[in-house]
């Protein structure tokens, strides 16, 4: 799939589109959260060429173009409204109580016996000639999702520089609000890591970053998506009408450690702000968060046993 990134605005407001995006990067926001706007400038140099002022006929048509992502258009149009208002332009604010309201519930928690049938089909990836390293990236870039809270942002931003093999540690550079943490990592996950970045060397002995797509590029969060939908339907299992996301790895590490934690018998109190280091998360409500998520049928956790999953290479062969 490709990425989906910025084209270059046509219409009137293309000059304050490009300015807000930017504005919204320089505090932490990723550039492709605000996606949507592509199509708000395509459907203003379509239907308003000439409007250089964000009125409520254009707001309120623009919402009502299409059911489809509707909460996600209405809320950066009423974004983009506020910074045009900060910047002393006239703009109308699409109304926050006429936004359809979210129905998702509490984060979907993946199950012990849930992990084993999605890794179980990550595992029997076949190989793609389109794609030659998918049957290598699916087993990894999710076991290293679940087993270390990753953002799935961070996943797909790694760099070989980033993995220290001697340390067992990974560097998370320039993530959510533009902030940097090393974790620490299991040595299972560590091996695993390096056998994949050993292989990953054969085919792009050149690449930068850790997880490459078919052109030795930085694999894109649309395609990481893609992989993990792929994946879930392969394992058969069957969640009804709920369906998981990427982030039900990041939500899935973090109760699961809190329940370990629990079961151990350590005071979470005290325990919070190690997690909420290595997760890393700017306050500690954010952490406090998954206390109430911890769900009585989470059993103890369990790392995934990643024998054979990836060839034996010989580290004499490499280094």
């Amino acid at each position: 799939m490709a990425k989906k990134k910025f084209y270059g605005f046509h219409s009137g407001f293309a000059e304050l589109l490009t300015e807000f995006i930017k504005h919204k990067c320089s505090l932490g926001y990723v550039e492709d959260s605000y996606f949507h706007l592509n199509s708000f400038d395509a459907f203003c140099a379509d239907k308003y060429p000439d409007a250089y002022e964000l009125t409520q006929d254009i707001v309120t048509e623009w919402c009502a173009i299409s059911d489809k992502g509707i909460i996600n258009r209405c809320s950066q149009i009423r974004e983009f409204a506020k910074y045009l208002i900060s910047m002393g332009k006239p703009a109308y604010i699409y109304p926050a109580a006429a936004i359809p309201k979210r129905n998702d519930g509490l984060p979907y928690i993946i199950s012990y016996h849930e992990q084993s049938r999605f890794f179980e089909a990550t595992d029997k990836m076949v190989s793609s000639k389109k794609s030659p390293l998918m049957e290598y990236t699916a087993p990894v870039v999710f076991r290293l999702m679940l087993g270390c809270g990753l953002r799935p942002r961070e996943a797909v931003g790694l760099y070989r520089r980033h993995f220290d093999f001697n340390n067992g540690t990974i560097y998370i550079e320039d993530s959510k609000n533009h902030r940097d943490r090393r974790i620490a990592v299991s040595w299972d996950l560590i091996d695993l890591c390096w056998r994949f970045d050993c292989i990953a060397d054969g085919f792009f002995p050149e690449r930068a970053c850790f997880f490459p797509n078919k052109d030795g590029n930085p694999l894109s969060y649309p395609s990481l998506v893609y992989l993990f939908q792929k994946s879930w339907d392969l394992s058969g299992n069957d969640t009804g009408e709920g369906r998981p996301s990427l982030y039900s790895f990041r939500f899935t590490f973090a109760t699961e450690t809190l329940m370990r934690w629990v079961e151990e018998g350590k005071n979470i109190e005290s325990m919070i702000p190690y997690l909420s280091a290595y997760m890393g998360h700017v306050k500690f409500k954010d952490t406090y968060y998954y206390i109430k998520l911890l769900p009585d049928r989470i059993a103890k956790m369990k790392f995934m046993n990643v024998d054979g999953i990836i060839p034996e290479v010989n580290r004499n062969e490499w280094w």
